[in-house]
């Protein structure tokens, strides 16, 4: 048996696991089939014995490799360029900032990304890009400025289910440029949730980038340990793709458009509508409206001066959320705007519902009530 698969890398790595769902030494033999560029002399094997075969010839252009095997099933990777949600990266262009956009302290930055560092004096920013600097529609990119002050900053994106990319490669893909030539490290979290007793994460690097003060496109790829035998929490398990920058370094970082894809070759870059990926990141972080001129929670009064309100979320959350950041505004339609305390909430995946009690002013029981302050819902990792 035969098949054929195109490697467009220049150096290619290919894991027993990705051959022939059996031992590699059923692959016996590797020939290039095509005459463009060049495969030395030693990559021709017969009777491979080794776990992982590396290809290091120098590939002028796509080069065309048949594998065939004595028995078993050949077990090569699969990649559709034009797949729906190929990219596994909530949130990968930065243009979703629900929570806002300039940050100074651990934690969830602009939606689903996750900053972490040790020191002080970090700042993580949405920023617009200039026209045309990217040959794609999109406007906005990720920088984290950084100074001695600041050990260990990493930021990572965490894809709900610890099965995403398990027993199989996963190509991380990004653009990005710095003030001066860095190097960033690219890791592979597994984390197996939280509650019972969960096994340990696992972390695996992906590779490093040398970046520099051109924009560039770069790509890693690695395999992804198998989670068989690995024991899960109750709740929130996922995959980290985290970015690791030099430590205690004065440097500015521009980065756009991260990409997580399963499968050993980079692809094009998966560009979703934005009402989509609004929807993707409201599965896990949700802000209240915050004004008068936005329909936010409404109700009606069950009391003179106090009534209930109702929110339905748009995107069922991954979770029951928190709520926090609360304030005491609200409206009672036909009388104007009072002050009242949020009280009783009461939260479900669907929506939250609350009461506004001690409203400063009194209105008809029955009476519409709308509730005009913030709010933020977290179901995040």
């Amino acid at each position: 048996a035969a098949r054929t698969v195109t490697f467009p890398d220049a150096a290619i790595t290919i894991p027993s696991g990705t051959l022939i769902a059996g031992t590699v030494a059923n692959a016996n033999r590797l020939d290039s089939t095509s005459a463009v560029g060049v495969i030395k002399e030693s990559l021709i094997a017969d009777g491979i014995s080794t776990s992982v075969l590396t290809l290091a010839g120098t590939l002028t252009a796509p080069q065309t490799v048949t594998i065939q095997n004595k028995s078993g099933t050949m077990g090569l990777v699969d990649q559709d360029p034009t797949a729906s949600f190929k990219n596994k990266i909530i949130n990968y262009d930065f243009s979703v900032a629900q929570a806002g956009t300039v940050f100074a302290v651990a934690g969830y930055t602009l939606d689903q990304w996750y900053f972490n560092f040790a020191g002080s004096g970090p700042s993580v920013t949405q920023q617009t890009r200039t026209l045309g600097t990217l040959a794609r529609p999109g406007k906005k990119f990720f920088r984290l400025s950084v100074s001695t002050t600041v050990l260990t900053p990493t930021i990572e994106n965490r894809i709900e289910n610890v099965e995403n990319f398990a027993g199989d490669f996963v190509t991380i893909s990004i653009t990005a440029k710095t003030l001066a030539s860095r190097t960033l490290t690219v890791n592979v979290i597994q984390n197996f949730g939280a509650g019972g007793s969960p096994s340990g994460s696992v972390t695996t690097v992906a590779g490093t980038v040398n970046l520099t003060t051109t924009l560039t496109r770069y790509s890693v790829t690695v395999f992804v340990p198998s989670i068989s035998g690995k024991t899960l929490g109750t709740a929130g398990d996922y995959v980290a793709i985290q970015f690791a920058f030099p430590t205690a370094v004065l440097e500015g970082y521009d980065i756009y458009d991260v990409q997580a894809e399963r499968g050993s070759i980079m692809t094009d870059l998966e560009q979703r509508p934005p009402g989509a990926e609004l929807a993707l990141c409201e599965r896990f972080f949700v802000t209240l409206p915050n004004n008068t001129n936005t329909v936010g929670p409404w109700g009606s009064l069950y009391a003179t001066t106090g009534g209930k309100v109702f929110w339905p979320f748009r995107v069922p959350m991954r979770a029951i959320p928190t709520l926090s950041g609360t304030g005491n505004s609200f409206e009672i339609i036909g009388v104007g705007p009072v002050t009242g305390t949020v009280a009783n909430t009461v939260l479900g995946t669907q929506g939250v519902n609350f009461d506004g009690t001690s409203l400063s002013s009194a209105g008809t029981i029955g009476q519409p009530l709308a509730y005009r302050g913030a709010g933020l819902l977290s179901a995040q990792l």
